[in-house]
Parts: C-alpha cells; sequence; structure tokens
C-alpha cells in the first residue's frame, strides 16, 4: 500500500527509526546528540514527532535543517593535497531522523514499483564523487517517471530546494555557500536517492543484450551498492560493447566514472599464460588487476577466498600492533578485559566476509589469535597452540566462522529476499566437490553429518545452526586433547588440564599469571624442547639431570624440597606460586654466579 496525500508520520514509524540511531556519532550544528532523542522523554519525543509532521504536512521546512557542516578527514597520501582528505557532513540530528522516516517510504514505494534491481543492494566502476554529481532535476523527474507519490516526491524536493554548507577545520568555521546538485553527503535518505538515480542501469544493459552473466534462472549485467558499481560479462567482446552502452548512459545521467580507481579483473580457471586485453573508458586506459577490494571484500582471479583472508590477517595483525601497549597500561591486571579487547578490536575485523570463506578453517586468523593469546599468558612463542588455546578456553576462529556461514545460507533458504542469491545458492548446489561447497560439505561431515542429510532436516523447518556450532565445539576439544595427549611437548599437560578457565588467571598480579603459565604450559622444562640437544636440556641449577617438574621438585640438590606432585604444584589455583618464584630467584642467583 502506498503512503499516499499527507499521511502523518506517527509515533511507531518515529520510535522504530529512533532504535536505528547510533550512539556517540557527531552532532550538526546544533550540538543535539543522537542520543538526547534516543533517550529523552516522552514529551521530548512527542515534540520532534510534532515538529516532523508539521514538515510533512506542508508547514515549512526548518531553516537549520538546510544546513550542513563539513569536516574534512584526512586518508592517506600527502596532506596537502585536497583529494586525499574525505569530507564528512554533519547534520542535524533531529532532520536525520526525518530523513529516515522519508528514505523508508521512498524505499517501499520503490520495491513496490520494481524501480530497483535485484543487483542494486569482473569490472568495477568507481563514480567520481558519485553523490555531488547528481542532477536533482533528472532525480526528480525519474521518481515521477516510476510513479512514485508525488507527495513523497515533493518532500523529497523541498530537503532540496536549499541546501547549505559550511567547512570546518581545527574548530573554525568557513562562511556558508549554498550547493545546486548532488545529493546531501551524510544523509539516510542519500545513499537510497542514489540507488534510484542509476536504478535504470541494469534495464539499459537488459536492451542492449550485451555482456552479462547466468545465474540459474537469471541473467545479471551489474551490481550496484550506492556509487560503487560492478559490472559482469562473459567474455570480452561483450564486456567491451557493455563498457560501451555504459559510457553513453554516464553522458545522459552527467555522471563522471573515476578511470584512475576503476579495475578491471578477469576471473580464470586453473593455470596457463594470462592473454594480455586492452580495455578502455572513453580514452583513458583501464588497469586489468590480479586482485581488487569490493565492499570491504578482496577478490582474485581465482575466486578463491586466500586474498581476502591474507587482508585480514594483516589488519589484525595491525590492530594489536596498535592497542597492545594501551592494554598493557589500562588492563594489565585483568586477563579477562584483555581477551574482551582483543574480541571487541581485533576479532571483529577478522570475521568480516566470514559468511563466504567460513566454512574452512583459516589458519592465518588461527595464528593471529594465537600469538595475541601467548603474549597475554607471557609464554614462549614455540608453545603449541593447542596448548595455550585449552589453557585460555577459548574457541577457535573457525567456530564462530563456520556459525556465520551456517546463518547466512539458513537466513537465505528461509527469506528468499533475493532472487540473485537463491539462484546462486542453487547453482553452488551442482558444484559438488568443487570450491566452496567442497569446504561447505567438509564442515558438516567433520561435525558427523551428511550435506544431504542437513537439506533434508531443514526441508523438516529444523534450524541447524545451534546443533552444528555445538558439535564444532566439541570435535574441537577432542582434536585438541588428542594433540595434548599425543605431544612431545609438555606431554603431561593433560594431567592438569581444567574445564573451566584455570582460576590463577583471575589473579591481579601479571607477574603471577606470567609465572604460573610459564611453568603450567612447559616453559620452564627444558626437557620440553626435545629439539634441542641432550646436554642443552639438562637443570639450570643443578646442571645433572634433565630438567623437568619432577626432577626440580624431588632431586635437584640446589633446591631440596619435599615431595609434591606435578599435579598439586601446577594447580589452577596457583597454589605453586611461592615454590615457582624459588626457582625463578635460585636460576637468576646460579646465573649470576657462572
Amino acid at each position: 500500500m502506498s503512503h499516499s496525500g499527507a499521511e502523518s508520520i506517527d509515533d511507531k514509524s518515529a520510535l522504530a527509526q529512533l532504535k536505528l540511531c547510533q550512539r556517540k556519532k557527531a552532532p550538526g550544528r546544533d550540538g543535539i546528540q543522537n542520543e538526547s532523542w534516543m533517550y529523552g522523554t516522552e514529551r521530548e519525543v512527542d515534540r520532534l514527532l510534532e515538529i516532523m509532521n508539521g514538515v510533512w504536512k506542508g508547514e515549512g521546512f526548518p531553516q537549520e535543517w538546510k544546513e550542513g557542516i563539513i569536516c574534512p578527514i584526512y586518508k592517506k597520501g600527502e596532506k596537502d593535497t585536497a583529494s586525499n582528505y574525505r569530507g564528512i557532513t554533519l547534520l542535524n540530528t533531529a532532520y536525520k531522523v526525518y530523513a529516515m522516516i522519508v528514505e523508508e517510504r521512498l524505499m517501499k514505494e520503490m520495491n513496490e514499483r520494481g524501480a530497483l534491481p535485484d543487483g542494486q543492494a569482473g569490472f568495477r566502476k568507481d563514480l567520481k564523487a558519485a553523490f555531488d554529481n547528481v542532477e536533482r532535476d533528472l532525480l526528480w523527474e525519474y521518481l515521477r517517471k516510476k510513479g512514485i507519490n508525488e507527495h513523497l516526491v515533493t518532500k523529497i524536493e523541498e530537503i532540496y530546494e536549499e541546501t547549505i554548507s559550511r567547512v570546518r577545520v581545527d574548530g573554525r568555521v568557513s562562511e556558508c555557500f549554498k550547493t545546486y546538485k548532488g545529493v546531501r553527503q551524510g544523509c539516510p535518505l542519500s545513499p537510497s536517492l542514489f540507488a534510484a538515480f542509476i536504478g535504470d542501469i541494469e534495464e539499459m544493459f537488459r536492451k542492449g543484450q550485451a555482456g552479462g552473466v547466468v545465474v540459474g534462472k537469471e541473467k545479471v549485467w551489474s551490481l550496484a551498492y550506492a556509487d560503487d558499481l560492478v559490472v559482469l560479462a562473459r567474455e570480452e567482446k561483450g564486456m567491451k560493447e557493455m563498457l560501451g552502452n555504459m559510457e553513453k548512459y554516464m553522458r545522459r545521467k552527467k555522471l563522471t566514472v573515476n578511470v584512475e580507481k576503476s579495475k578491471m579483473m578477469v576471473f580464470r580457471k586453473g593455470g596457463g599464460r594470462r592473454k594480455i586485453n586492452e580495455w578502455r573508458w572513453e580514452k583513458d586506459k583501464i588497469e586489468e588487476v590480479k586482485e581488487f577490494k569490493y565492499l570491504g571484500y578482496v577478490m582474485n582471479e581465482r575466486n578463491t577466498a586466500a586474498a581476502h583472508v591474507r587482508e585480514l590477517v594483516k589488519k589484525a595483525n595491525k590492530i594489536i600492533g596498535a592497542v597492545w601497549g594501551i592494554g598493557e597500561r589500562k588492563f594489565g591486571h585483568d586477563f579477562r578485559r584483555r581477551i574482551m579487547m582483543f574480541d571487541s578490536l581485533v576479532k571483529s575485523v577478522m570475521m568480516y566476509g566470514a559468511e563466504i570463506w567460513g566454512w574452512r578453517e583459516q589458519e592465518g586468523l588461527e595464528g593471529v589469535q594465537g600469538k595475541y593469546l601467548k603474549w597475554v599468558l607471557g609464554v614462549d612463542r614455540e608453545t603449541p597452540g593447542y596448548i595455550v588455546m585449552e589453557e585460555t578456553k577459548r574457541d577457535g576462529i573457525r567456530i564462530e566462522a563456520g556459525k556465520r556461514a551456517i546463518r547466512f545460507e539458513e537466513r537465505l533458504i528461509e527469506r528468499g529476499e533475493c532472487r540473485i542469491l537463491q539462484e546462486c545458492l542453487k547453482e553452488k548446489r551442482k558444484e559438488i566437490g568443487k570450491g566452496v561447497w567442497k569446504e561447505r560439505e567438509a564442515y558438516f561431515e567433520r561435525n558427523g553429518y551428511a550435506g544431504a542429510e542437513i537439506e533434508r532436516m531443514r526441508e523438516g523447518g529444523r534450524a541447524m545452526t545451534y546443533e552444528l556450532v555445538q558439535r564444532d565445539r566439541d570435535v574441537q576439544v577432542q582434536e585438541r586433547r588428542t594433540r595434548i595427549r599425543e605431544s612431545r611437548y609438555n606431554g603431561k599437560y593433560e594431567k592438569i588440564i581444567t574445564e573451566e578457565l584455570p582460576k590463577y588467571l583471575g589473579r591481579e598480579s601479571r607477574k603471577e599469571r606470567v609465572i604460573i603459565a610459564r611453568f603450567r604450559c612447559g616453559n620452564e622444562e627444558r626437557e620440553n624442547k626435545y629439539w634441542n640437544e641432550d646436554r642443552i636440556r639438562v637443570c639450570r641449577m643443578c646442571g645433572e639431570k634433565k630438567e623437568t617438574i619432577e626432577h626440580m621438585l624431588n632431586e635437584c640438590v640446589e633446591l631440596r624440597e619435599r615431595e609434591e606432585s606435578r599435579e598439586e604444584m601446577l594447580n589452577e589455583d596457583g597454589r605453586g606460586i611461592e615454590w615457582m618464584k624459588k626457582v625463578e630467584w635460585r636460576r637468576g642467583t646460579i646465573c649470576g654466579e657462572g
């Protein structure tokens, strides 16, 4: 049902949008933050609703809503080059809530009228300053052509009757200036308006019939997200025809393509020599690449996740390097907070795109977590990862990644929102034993199911996410315990394994936690370093026998301790800490004498 006439904005719509507002976002010139509306009193929300309804019904558009503050944010490169900055526009929060409601109504009508192609949610086009170059009159014309409610179009036009900007740098604000084209940066409505503006691009490609790729029963020519556009073709000839058609389309829309940022990538199967092709946009040459990043996901010409995972590892290591010192200073006394810091700042980044690559365990990402945990525990680099993961009771990255992959697939099956995704899933089902589908089958088998069995259960209405994740967690524990049992390093660690996080990790003293962890994980027994010669593995205190906990407790003449068991001295509560400190002190004394 369309939003006819000047239908009011009700409190239900307003409250729904307020829930979607983000916290800790910079406000516009009025200084009112989102939180003021999100957590405001009923009276304040009613007043906001009254203002928005006044605007919607034609009582006038607030002057302060017309103004935006542009803040240049440095990206990279030379700091005195304007193109190396990205402008962030700050708008009044009350206006943004209003714009969110208008956007919701616009998208409802656009979807009802099929004004957006499925691909709107390979060759990548980058539209130069796309939001800034939209011809507003052409946009209003397109909305009316698609049958969008006249009152809704009029209200959108009202927003753009007068748009004013100022620039703020180092706290200083420029004089105001007006803009006459483009959609507003920082406005919730702008991405949808731009999507509408180029919403007929798929129709243009369809009429031209050149290029495109067949996905099941669908033919797809392009994929778009805001001003990020990917054009697809199966053959060189089809792609070049599509580029020609697209040049005419962009001229008609008065949009400019940023050729420098536009890339061409040819997906290839197997090896063989690469064919050299020349690609052009008008008179400029387009670079052909082996990898490119689209919406944060790195694709490669072999269509594997390797390039993306490599990028995630690089990003995660960079973040760890940046925040490690902060964690040491602020949370050095608190093991749990160090882990929370990893989950919120590092793991969250590593999970990007797990819906695609999550079926398979990624060693690079597991290694990032393992390295961080070794640093937090203070154990040696050569300490086996399976011991560190068991000691800290951490899930491998594969558990969360697998969960995301399953949930994405189940969501896709249940909702069926996008025909292209539905067809992709059907096509993938035909690729038994290949690529991602092979990894998916291996995931199910690892957890005790065949892929066909999963399909039958889902058809019967049974969601499998929780059960599969729990099974994978159980399998993970079994795999670790088996490796610990068979390990040549710290072979007796199995006897001191706990079911919950060891109690000593709750101690405030980081120094004591590190000492206990090193003894429990086998770092303080030279005998564990089986790769070294026998003479190097002798006790550092007496120099007579191999250095083991048992020797230090019961035999070493330098300690002369009463008899104690390994299990008691290495208990999870850290009761052996004084003995451990004594061992460290004695070693230091002997080394000093030497």
